[in-house]
């Protein structure tokens, strides 16, 4: 019996590409889960771990016994360009899921041919 493969215009052609509506829909979410977070981040004080994290990137260093460094790194790099705000010390917090939304769009597309080959495996890997 002769194994039946699929072709690379069959394989994942009908099943991964969105309907325009249904991309206009996804990024209007996206923008609107954006502009909740940034009301969200400018209008509520400062929590204690918030406060915590601020406070341990005043002193820059390469880390601490129970944290990585680059929380610290983002707060400072941050209060440098925006200066000394909320807003300044929440912006990673609040623009990183909408990073993360996009990195997994982008790994997850098809290519130009409508399959998704190694070349989309290594990108969603990365994505993630």
């Amino acid at each position: 019996m002769p194994m039946l493969t699929p072709t690379p215009t069959t394989a994942l052609h009908h099943s991964t590409r969105l309907d325009p509506w249904l991309t206009r829909l996804l990024l209007l979410t996206a923008l609107g889960s954006l502009l909740l977070r940034v009301a969200v981040a400018a209008s509520f004080p400062i929590t204690g771990d918030e406060a915590f994290f601020y406070a341990w990137s005043v002193p820059l260093s390469w880390g601490s016994t129970d944290h990585p460094p680059m929380v610290a790194w983002w707060m400072a790099a941050l209060e440098w360009l925006l200066g000394k705000s909320t807003f300044a010390i929440r912006l990673p917090a609040t623009l990183l899921p909408l990073a993360v939304g996009a990195a997994m769009w982008w790994g997850l597309t098809v290519n130009t041919t409508g399959t998704a080959g190694p070349q989309q495996r290594e990108r969603a890997a990365w994505a993630v």
